[in-house]
């Protein structure tokens, strides 16, 4: 064949030689020596002529050895036939199982289930190398079935690198153990990626990681180092939650059934847990996680649900600017420990939280750093937190966030409600909801009505009184904070059976003054924003309650509010829970704030300071003390139709007995020409136009005059409650 290709070759060079040479002189002896080479034969062409042409064209030789010599020599073994030579008997068995379209299940292989979480039970029999499952995955050791890449109960010491591969079929690589990271860094995935139940002793990583599927990463998944899922995107669900789980399996332990022991199906996050700017398009599910430090999950978009049930976080839970399409559900979520009894106990202390009220069994061993920050947050329905054991955590931070639904902390149907740790906060300033639904301090299975009509607390499944809860904690953080209404302050009460019932009594503006008082740096705009809602659901009376109040704080804070502590001691006082700051001295108070308010006045709480600043600090507390004295800031009209009646009465026994022109008229003159003193604009006897009094009783009426328009503010106020009133 060689031979045959050089004469062809060695041919056509000498008709193109003929060509060239007879160009000159025609082109009929050309064609001549054309057709006599073509007939000459092969060996004649290459030897006989004397010229061998490769010699003359290194390219025509590169050619040569590429279209003859290269096809004759032994083809490279492909990465595929590699592997396969190089694979171990394990390995040879599971890409057997997986070209099949079965799963490679090493437990049932092995008749032997290993927990991933411990090293016994592990052994070559279940190891697979890096390199054999990149292959696998990759699709260059056989072409993968519909059924995807199927692994169970496999062991992985080498690391792991995918970086930038496109999965195309399903891999589920399930109760297994990697020893070594894994890197998934900018991995293409077009179907599910499933790492439930597995245990990764090294860092996983897969930070800008495509799933056109959903992502497992629960059923009892352990993860010793950090896990990064920054900037990835999921076109499904993102779990890390068992596949089967209730929302009674977060409350039951309240119920005195007691708290479940550490099962397998909690996944478990040793170290930082970073999704922040994940994006998931349907439910992001953490339920029944341990997080023992932070969770970051800033400027995260979820489409659907964010799922936090159950949880237990031991370190921070970062979701600054999230984005949740639907609601935010948060039913027994934990930082501190939740006891058999339905108690929540600090990690960090030996204490139990009853009802926000401290009771100390050692001495504090740390501090309560945790917290929850999700400011500047959006959900498009409802954040619920309810049942929740909140002993650690420092502050939840909701400050300019969005909730287009309710903020739902309890109901009678749905408790119990939270245990807040006795110095937890919660921030709301400028934040805004739909509605507020909540629940007061009762019972965790609610209380039962006696006989006498006073509510006793019910008892758990084993007798021993249930511990209380409540949806607030004790500080709050209110400027800005506004909402549309207020579900669950009046009276309600569902049957328990066993002919029990359970009943939350009616809150009133005693209980909602105390629940402003609980954020102790004074504004006014949380006292007008309650207001507004009570007015508008009808409780009239409640709104100015709380107006009054308001005003009566800024009249001592106008005296006693130079500093922070003064502030505080005011609003304490003045909202009438001073007794009950005493009585939970879990919020530092201030030494201004423990003094009983007999002990302390007004006049007494004036320093010895002087100056223009202090004369308008007594100006501004007298012009206050006027008004409230007259008609109680405009919210006590009741207050100003009495004192006008005392103006009267006092007016019509100076003009009758220490006037001339009264001597020699009656009682009743002289309380009719008072009355028409009072009313301005308006002349109810001619006569009166021609009194003339003098002395110093003259400037007791001109008061009367001036007096007289508030007078008549006060009735028009009066008239626009009632007439309003009976109009709703």
């Amino acid at each position: 064949m060689l031979m045959s290709v050089l004469a062809w070759r060695q041919d056509t060079g000498s008709t193109g030689q003929g060509k060239r040479r007879n160009g000159v002189n025609g082109g009929t002896q050309g064609d001549h020596d054309g057709k006599a080479a073509s007939q000459s034969t092969p060996a004649r062409g290459i030897f006989a002529s004397g010229r061998f042409w490769p010699t003359r064209s290194i390219a025509g030789v590169l050619v040569l050895l590429c279209l003859v010599v290269l096809p004759m020599l032994p083809a490279r073994p492909s990465r595929a036939l590699a592997s396969a030579a190089t694979a171990t008997a394990t390995e040879a068995w599971a890409q057997e199982r997986i070209c099949a379209g079965d799963p490679a299940d090493f437990n049932t292989h092995l008749s032997a289930v290993a927990d991933p979480r411990r090293t016994e039970g592990w052994d070559d029999r279940r190891l697979l190398g890096s390199r054999f499952l990149v292959a696998l995955i990759s699709g260059d050791l056989c072409k993968i079935p519909a059924r995807g890449v199927d692994i169970i109960g496999a062991w992985v010491r080498e690391p792991i690198d995918l970086q930038g591969a496109n999965i195309a079929a399903q891999l589920r690589i399930r109760g297994s153990r990697f020893d070594a990271p894994v890197q998934l860094d900018r991995v293409r995935a077009e179907k599910l990626l499933s790492f439930a139940g597995s245990h990764f002793a090294g860092r996983l990583l897969m930070t800008e990681i495509a799933i056109r599927g959903s992502l497992f990463l629960g059923d009892g998944a352990s993860f010793d180092d950090k896990v990064v899922l920054w900037g990835a995107s999921v076109d499904g669900q993102a779990s890390f939650s068992p596949e089967s789980i209730d929302r009674e399996d977060f409350i039951r332990p309240l119920h005195g059934g007691g708290q479940a022991e550490d099962k397998p199906q909690r996944t478990r996050f040793a170290d930082t847990l970073d999704m922040n700017g994940i994006r998931v398009t349907r439910i992001l599910d953490l339920r029944n996680v341990d997080a023992e430090k932070d969770v970051l999950l800033d400027r995260a978009r979820v489409d659907g649900d964010l799922r936090l049930s159950g949880a237990h976080f031991g370190g921070a839970l970062s979701m600054d600017s999230i984005k949740v399409g639907e609601s935010v559900e948060a039913w027994g979520i934990i930082w501190g420990n939740q006891e058999k009894d339905g108690s929540c106990t600090s990690a960090h202390r030996d204490r139990k939280i009853y009802s926000n009220v401290t009771q100390d069994d050692a001495t504090n061993t740390g501090g309560i750093t945790a917290e929850w920050r999700f400011y500047y947050a959006s959900v498009g329905v409802n954040f619920y937190l309810t049942g929740a054991c909140l002993a650690d955590l420092a502050t939840l931070n909701l400050s300019g966030s969005r909730i287009g639904g309710q903020l739902f902390l309890g109901s009678i149907d749905h408790y119990p409600a939270n245990a807040w740790g006795e110095r937890s906060i919660l921030i709301l300033r400028n934040a805004s909801i739909g509605k507020i639904q909540d629940t007061p301090s009762i019972a965790l299975t609610g209380v039962t009505a006696t006989s006498s009509g006073v509510a006793a607390t019910s008892m758990s499944p084993t007798g021993a009184p249930m511990p209380k809860r409540e949806s607030w904690p004790l500080r709050l953080e209110l400027d800005g904070f506004t909402y549309a209404s207020w579900d669950g302050l009046d009276r309600q009460e569902r049957p328990t059976g066993s002919a029990g019932r359970r009943v939350i009594p009616a809150r009133g503006d005693p209980w909602l003054i105390e629940w402003l008082a609980r954020d102790h740096s004074y504004s006014r705009q949380p006292y007008e924003q309650l207001a507004r809602v009570m007015t508008t659901q009808g409780k009239t009376g409640v709104g100015n309650d709380l107006l009054f109040t308001s005003q009566e704080i800024e009249r001592c804070i106008a005296v006693d509010g130079s500093t922070s502590a003064g502030i505080e001691s005011c609003i304490l006082r003045r909202s009438g829970i001073i007794d009950l700051a005493q009585a939970n001295p879990a919020p530092p108070l201030s030494p201004a704030a423990k003094t009983e308010p007999s002990a302390k006045t007004d006049s007494a709480a004036m320093d010895t300071e002087s100056g223009p600043e202090r004369e308008q600090q007594l100006l501004d507390y007298g012009v206050r003390t006027t008004v409230w004295l007259l008609n109680g800031y405009g919210y006590r009209p009741l207050w100003s139709m009495g004192w006008f009646m005392v103006l009267i009465m006092i007016g019509s026994v100076l003009f009758r007995y220490r006037t001339e022109e009264g001597r020699q008229r009656t009682i009743w003159f002289a309380t009719e020409y008072t009355f028409d003193t009072l009313l301005p604009a308006v002349n109810l006897c001619k006569e009166f136009d021609s009194i003339r009094i003098d002395g110093p009783i003259r400037y007791y009426f001109i008061a009367l005059k001036v007096l007289g328009y508030v007078f008549v503010a006060t009735l028009l106020q009066v008239f626009y409650q009632v007439i309003g009133r009976s109009i709703t």
